[in-house]
């Protein structure tokens, strides 16, 4: 079997919610790790076999993860070497979610590596894709991003913040709050939250990420939107990743009382247990 072959082996398994046993799992470590050598895969492949670990909560073989940061460097040579032909996005989005991926399951990518990453965004630009990844791992990742990424990315989200998917939304914001990026001058969190409280049906998984990070920009939730996340999470809460469980719960504070044991304590012992770094499932996700 190709790399494409064994990751859709494991995306397979993870879909359905079917965990192998371990052997099962080593072993298809193992054939990645030994396709990897070969030079046989690419950041696609690689990305959907990472998603399915972390689909499954675990974290895969070291030297599995060591060998990926060799596909990241050569979608990044290409990226450069490209100078803008067609394709150079699709394997600069290709790259960056790859090097997402590594971050969600909690693998410290060396500095240099998200340094690189961040060169080749600021020649090439950003677009949904690149911007919704590389802005949640510099954040997760702590990585000091320059003041030009900053400030594309920042004019990104404040162009573009309406047509979002409201998940990415929350957690474009969030990542860009964590980095350090002011807000308060844009009118952006005064402009979201409005369109937020006028839209009743509107919510998230990572509704608390939105409600931190505007509260953190200087623009407190009100009480309507504070009860919209408080049901919420009350109601799916074992759909939702550990970050997304704990800024809820941090946000929603006094809204809290011993009437919400009944949710609460499991949500936050599934929140501590969970042994990775967890992130929504993209596409088709709230």
């Amino acid at each position: 079997m190709n790399l494409r072959n064994v990751a859709n082996v494991l995306w397979s398994f993870a879909e359905l919610q079917f965990y192998p046993q371990g052997r099962v799992l080593d072993c298809l470590d193992r054939r990645v790790l030994r396709l990897l050598g070969e030079g046989d895969g690419g950041a696609l492949a690689l990305n959907t076999y990472l998603r399915a670990c972390h689909k499954l909560a675990r974290r895969p073989n070291e030297m599995l993860l060591e060998s990926s940061l060799e596909v990241v460097s050569e979608g990044l040579r290409k990226v450069a070497a490209a100078e803008g032909a067609a394709g150079d996005m699709d394997m600069l989005a290709q790259t960056c979610r790859l090097v997402k991926s590594l971050a969600m399951l909690n693998f410290e990518v060396p500095a240099g590596y998200l340094s690189s990453l961040e060169r080749c965004l600021v020649l090439e630009g950003l677009d949904h894709v690149t911007a919704h990844d590389s802005l949640w791992t510099f954040a997760t990742a702590g990585h000091a991003a320059g003041g030009e990424y900053k400030s594309m990315a920042t004019v990104f989200v404040e162009e573009g913040a309406v047509g979002l998917k409201r998940g990415s939304l929350c957690r474009m914001l969030w990542s860009i709050t964590m980095l350090g990026i002011p807000l308060k001058d844009s009118g952006l969190p005064e402009r979201v939250l409005c369109w937020v409280e006028e839209n009743s049906g509107w919510t998230s998984h990572s509704f608390g990420l939105l409600l931190w990070a505007m509260r953190e920009q200087g623009r407190e939730a009100g009480e309507v939107l504070l009860r919209r996340a408080k049901e919420h999470v009350r109601v799916n809460w074992d759909a939702m990743t550990p970050t997304e469980i704990l800024y809820s719960v941090e946000v929603l504070g006094e809204e809290l009382g011993a009437e919400d044991a009944a949710w609460l304590v499991p949500a936050l012992q599934r929140a501590r247990t969970f042994v990775l770094s967890s992130e929504e499932e993209e596409e088709g996700g709230l």
